[in-house]
C-alpha cells in the first residue's frame, strides 16, 4: 500500500470526491444512495501486507493464495500414486484455469469464461455418475482453484471496503491513488480523474 500513500488525509483537502466530508460519505453509504467500488488488485495487496489490515485477514489470504498451488500438487500426488502417467497431460490445463478463473478475466475471456467453468462442473457431476476416478480429481483440483480465486479477491474487497469507512485516511490515499471509485443509484459514477454523470463523461483534465 505503499504506493497509495498520501499526506492528504482528509477528505476535505481531497480533489474530485463527491462528498464534502467523510461523514457524509459514510451517511450515505449506510442509507444506500452510494456503493463504493475497490480495485480487486490493490485490495489483495492490502489484505497481504497493508495498513488497517487484521493478522487474520492476512492468514487466510495467503491460504486461500495457495490452494490453487496444493490443488495442482495433489492432482500430480493422485496421478504418481495411481501410475496413470497420461494424466501429466492435463497439466496445462491448471495454467489455461489459472488465469480463466481469475475474477478481472470476465472482460478478456467473456464467455469462454463461463463455458469453461460450466463444462468444468459438466465433467465432475459425470466423472462421479461414471465413477471416474481421474477425470474427478481433476475436476475437483480445478473447482477448488476457481473458488480460491474467486474467494480471496472477494473477501480482500469486502475487508476494505469496510476498512475505507472506519479510516479516512485510507479512504483518501484509494482515492488519489484511483483505486477507488463511488457509483449511485441514479447511474453516476465518480473516480479521481473522471466521472460519468447525467449521461456524460467528463474527464477533469481536460
Amino acid at each position: 500500500m505503499s504506493e497509495y500513500t498520501y499526506e492528504t488525509q482528509s477528505v476535505e483537502e481531497i480533489e474530485n470526491f463527491p462528498f464534502n466530508s467523510f461523514e457524509e460519505f459514510r451517511s450515505t453509504y449506510f442509507e444506500g444512495i452510494a456503493h463504493p467500488g475497490v480495485d480487486r488488485s490493490i485490495a489483495l495487496s492490502w489484505a497481504q501486507s497493508g495498513l488497517y489490515s487484521s493478522k487474520s485477514l492476512r492468514i487466510v489470504t495467503t491460504f486461500l493464495t495457495f490452494i490453487p498451488y496444493f490443488a495442482v500438487i495433489g492432482f500430480i500426488i493422485y496421478t504418481i500414486l495411481t501410475k496413470d502417467w497420461l494424466y501429466l497431460f492435463a497439466l496445462p490445463i491448471f495454467v489455461i484455469a489459472y488465469l480463466i478463473f481469475h475474477p478481472g478475466s470476465t472482460a478478456v475471456f467473456g464467455f469462454l469464461r463461463t463455458l469453461f467453468i460450466g463444462l468444468t462442473f459438466t465433467i465432475c457431476i459425470w466423472s462421479i455418475l461414471k465413477i471416474h476416478y481421474g477425470l474427478l480429481v481433476l475436476t475437483v483440483a480445478l473447482i477448488i482453484m476457481y473458488y480460491a480465486e474467486k474467494s480471496v479477491y472477494r473477501n480482500a474487497v469486502n475487508h476494505l471496503i469496510k476498512a475505507i469507512f472506519e479510516h479516512e485516511d485510507l479512504l483518501c490515499s484509494l482515492w488519489q491513488g484511483g483505486a477507488l471509485n463511488i457509483k449511485f443509484n441514479n447511474g453516476n459514477s465518480y473516480w479521481v480523474s473522471w466521472k460519468y454523470e447525467n449521461g456524460e463523461h467528463v474527464n477533469y483534465k481536460e
